[in-house]
């Protein structure tokens, strides 16, 4: 094996290397991080309610709201988190908290809610998430996207199948 080749194998096992690490960091921070502890609000057929609170005292609303079929409650629920603005004094989804692990804070909503409010409701055939761009984001695919995608792909829900287009995240009944 000359120098040339010598080299080349090693940058690739090098990059390989890089790339199984950075999979098993993500993998391990989201294991090692401790939720938020949280609590059920209400639990309805039309809609469910979480809330928790992060170390800056920032306030969380998690709602599954059902996507109807016609008039008909449909077996689909939406879900979706809030963070409360004392700007406007109520919940938003464009508040940008800072300061706070969002590792923390996703491993909260899409581990410990999105897993409850599963086990509560069993007849729920899909979960919708979208991951909105924040106003400078400029990629078709959202950075929130990514990071909900990761976690859910190193953290499978038991039972569904992951699938997505562009923003929009569904967990499909198995």
């Amino acid at each position: 094996m000359n120098g040339k080749n010598l080299i080349f194998g090693l940058m690739i096992t090098f990059q390989i290397n890089i790339y199984d690490m950075k999979h098993l960091i993500s993998y391990k921070i989201f294991e090692s991080i401790d939720s938020y502890n949280w609590k059920i609000v209400s639990n309805g057929d039309k809609c469910s309610k979480y809330e928790f609170i992060d170390e800056m005292n920032n306030k969380y609303l998690v709602e599954f709201k059902n996507i109807p079929h016609g008039k008909l409650l449909g077996n689909s629920y939406e879900l979706v988190y809030y963070v409360y603005d004392e700007n406007i004094n109520k919940y938003s989804v464009s508040k940008v908290v800072n300061n706070v692990s969002p590792f923390r804070t996703v491993k909260t909503v899409l581990s410990d809610i999105l897993r409850d409010f599963i086990s509560k409701n069993s007849w729920v055939k899909k979960i919708v998430i979208h991951g909105l761009s924040k106003e400078i984001e400029k990629n078709e695919i959202s950075q929130r996207t990514m990071l909900y995608l990761r976690h859910l792909r190193n953290n499978p829900i038991i039972g569904y199948r992951l699938q997505h287009h562009l923003n929009t995240i569904n967990l499909i009944k198995i």
